[in-house]
Parts: C-alpha cells; sequence; structure tokens
C-alpha cells in the first residue's frame, strides 16, 4: 500500500510539472506580444481594414460609376462613303461621288433620366447592403469580444486561486515535514491545485481560435494576440420598451433598408421598363455630292420604329411582379424583426432580473464565505475533505456567475444587433 502511494505522488507531481511547464510555455508565448484594447479600438480597426468590407464598399463606387455612365448621350455615328471601282470608266477609287451621313439617336420618354434614376436607386441598395454587412460583421467581432471578456475574467479567477494553492501547499508541505500532517493531505491539495491549472491551460487555448477568428475580421497579417479591456457591466434593460426597440429598429435596422431600397430599384426598373415601350427617334444629316436628283444634296433623315408586336410588355409584367414579390420579403423581414428584438429582449430581462433579484448578494456572500472557510482549513479548524469539497463548489458558483455576467454582455448585444442601434 505505501509503495503504491509513492508511485501514485510521483506520477502525479509528474504530469503537475508537465501542465505547469507548458502552461508556462503558452504564457510566455502570448505575453510576448499581447496588448490589452478596447472595443471602440478594434472596432476602429476593423472599419478600416476589414477586407470583406472594403470589396463591399467597392461596389458603391462601381455603381456611382454606373450612375455617371447612365447621364450621358448616345454618340452621333458617322458614316462617310465614296467611289470604290467604276465599272463603266474602268477606275479604281473613284472619288467623283461623296456621301456623308451624320445620324443621333435621341432617347424619347425620358429614358435616359429615368436610366439614371434606376441606377441611382442602385447605389442606394449597395450602400444599404454594405451597412447591412457591416452590422452583421461587427456583430460577429463584438461577440468575440465578450467571449473573450469571459475567459480573461475566468483566468484572472484561476491565476488567483492557483496562487492560493501554492502558498497553502507552502504551509501544508512544512507542517508535513513537522510531522503535524499527513502525506496524503499535500498530496490531495496537490492534485486540486494541478485540476485549476489544467483548467487555465484550457482557457487559455481556447483564447486561440477567437483570435484567429477576430484577426480575419481586423484584417491583420499576423497572429493577433492581445487581451480585451476590463469593462464594468451596466445595462438596464428596464428603461427600455418593447415599443420603442421596435421604433428604433423600423429606422435603423439595416436588412430592412436593403428590401426598401431594393423595392425602390425594383419600381424604378419598372418605370424605366415602360419607357422603353416607347420608342427612340433617329434623325440624320446627309450630303451627296453626285446625286442623281442634284448635285450636292443635303438632305434630313427622321426614323423611328413603330410598336405594333414589340411594346417590351414581357419585360413590364415580370418588373411589377418583382416589385409585389419583394413587398412580400419586406413582410417577413418585418416580421422576422419582431421576433428578434422580443427574443432577444426577454432573455436580457430574464437575466437581469435574476442577478439584480437573487444572484448579486448571493454571489458577494458566497465569496466571503470561502475566505471564512480557506481560513478555518489552515487553523485545522475542518478537515481537508470538508475544504475541497467546499472549494469545488464554489468553483462551480463562481464560475456560474462569470458565465452569467457573460451572457448579460452578449444578450445586451443580441438587442442591439437585433434593433441595428446600440440601445445598450
Amino acid at each position: 500500500m505505501k509503495g503504491d502511494f509513492i508511485s501514485t505522488y510521483f506520477l502525479l507531481m509528474k504530469h503537475l510539472f508537465l501542465v505547469v511547464f507548458t502552461l508556462g510555455f503558452v504564457q510566455i508565448g502570448f505575453s510576448q506580444d499581447t496588448l490589452k484594447v478596447s472595443l471602440p479600438e478594434l472596432e476602429k480597426r476593423f472599419l478600416n481594414n476589414n477586407l470583406i468590407l472594403l470589396v463591399t464598399k467597392s461596389n458603391v463606387d462601381i455603381s456611382k460609376a454606373y450612375t455617371e455612365q447612365a447621364k450621358l448621350w448616345d454618340n452621333p455615328n458617322v458614316m462617310f462613303e465614296t467611289g470604290f471601282i467604276n465599272l463603266k470608266e474602268k477606275k479604281v477609287f473613284d472619288r467623283q461621288e461623296a456621301y456623308i451621313q451624320i445620324q443621333q439617336l435621341f432617347r424619347l420618354a425620358h429614358k435616359r433620366e429615368k436610366l439614371t434614376a434606376f441606377s441611382q436607386a442602385n447605389e442606394k441598395l449597395n450602400e444599404a447592403q454594405f451597412n447591412d454587412l457591416m452590422r452583421i460583421l461587427r456583430h460577429q467581432l463584438r461577440s468575440d469580444y465578450y467571449d473573450l471578456v469571459n475567459i480573461e475574467q475566468k483566468r484572472a479567477w484561476y491565476a488567483e486561486q492557483i496562487a492560493g494553492f501554492s502558498q497553502l501547499i507552502n504551509a501544508v508541505s512544512d507542517q508535513v515535514k513537522a510531522g503535524n500532517m499527513a502525506q496524503k493531505d499535500l498530496v490531495r491539495l496537490q492534485s486540486q491545485s494541478w485540476s485549476l491549472q489544467r483548467d487555465l491551460l484550457d482557457l487559455e487555448q481556447s483564447r486561440i481560435p477567437i483570435w484567429a477568428d477576430m484577426q480575419v475580421l481586423l484584417g491583420e497579417k499576423t497572429m493577433l494576440t492581445f487581451l480585451p479591456q476590463s469593462t464594468p457591466l451596466s445595462i438596464n434593460a428596464e428603461n427600455t420598451t418593447l415599443t420603442d426597440l421596435m421604433t428604433t429598429a423600423q429606422q435603423n435596422r439595416s436588412d430592412l433598408k436593403v428590401v426598401d431600397a431594393n423595392v425602390a430599384l425594383l419600381q424604378a426598373n419598372v418605370v424605366y421598363q415602360k419607357a422603353l415601350a416607347k420608342p427612340d427617334l433617329t434623325a440624320a444629316l446627309t450630303y451627296d455630292r453626285v446625286n442623281t436628283y442634284t448635285p450636292n444634296y443635303i438632305g434630313v433623315q427622321v426614323g423611328i420604329p413603330i410598336p405594333v408586336f414589340n411594346k417590351n410588355q414581357g419585360n413590364i409584367k415580370a418588373a411589377e411582379l418583382q416589385v409585389k414579390q419583394q413587398g412580400l420579403q419586406r413582410d417577413a423581414v418585418s416580421a422576422q424583426i419582431v421576433a428578434d428584438i422580443v427574443s432577444a429582449y426577454r432573455r436580457l430581462q430574464e437575466l437581469e432580473n435574476w442577478q439584480r433579484t437573487k444572484a448579486s448578494d448571493f454571489y458577494k456572500n458566497y465569496e466571503t464565505f470561502y475566505k471564512q472557510v480557506a481560513d478555518s482549513y489552515q487553523k485545522r479548524q475542518i478537515t481537508l475533505v470538508e475544504f475541497i469539497d467546499f472549494f469545488q463548489d464554489y468553483q462551480q458558483q463562481k464560475l456560474q456567475q462569470l458565465e452569467h455576467q457573460s451572457r448579460i454582455r452578449k444578450s445586451a448585444e443580441e438587442v442591439n444587433y437585433a434593433v441595428g442601434k446600440d440601445v445598450f
């Protein structure tokens, strides 16, 4: 039995050394370039460097170029004709004849203005799509940031507990050497400390994929290793009503603006398609040097197609149906907005009510009571089993507290996302 205990002890110490060594390596590797960054600083980087945003923003510039193109008149058409072969006189390039025509297309029914209006509506659609994409990506950035906040708070707590256990282990080790305490108590404390360090290592590693995701969002080319600046949790959902949130969403929700911009674009397309049903006028000025009617003939030519068969009726009907279709899409988006706001707001209310009415005093008292229990164990007023049992329960409660605070932060951000504006 004694040999089994000694072998178990040395195996435990071996694992403890490996965990401490690995954790130290991770900490050193991350702390070299680790900076504390606030959320506004990250969002500024995001807006300036996110590649997907930059690509989408270029669509706005492209649509503006199309608008400039739509304003332009059609170019005039110049035609020149001269003699090539005179079979009667057997001449090549007979220049006695010369025929010149200058032709210009005149678009009637204000087609150019209506095409410009259609292109301008497309500009607004691209801008709305850009803003909606920015809303989605910013929400992802903030979610990652708040995940880092939660991890950092847990990491700080684990580091504090590991330091406390280290001091306790040193004190118990002295007692074991003096013969006042059993070796198994020391091993049990070292085992608990090892478990805490293993959890801390898992926390450190859980930050890596979040950093990688934020690296893409921020358009960084090197691996990010930064920490969030701690911010106090001050959110009060009671000061805001669902009616206020609904009104704000109707004015700010970017995906709704995308649908509205698309409706405006399709309506402009209906107007333009109806204008295309009207024929355009072609006018030309001609000069014929050796005309059969009279030498040096100058004439005026006017042409217009007769809309007998093709009145663009198919394109007009399709454009009108697209407007109706997009109207249904707007109703669907509006219903989804209501569901998003109600769901996010109710979750935030429930979390806040729990935090305010039940959790706050409980966690505060529990923290104080744990310190008293730890002090009682050092004075040998309670057993090691009682101390470890209470600590494990305390650990569970503390992590639940931090997780609850993180859920409040992220739920408030879900409300902001659902409304389309920073309400909290």
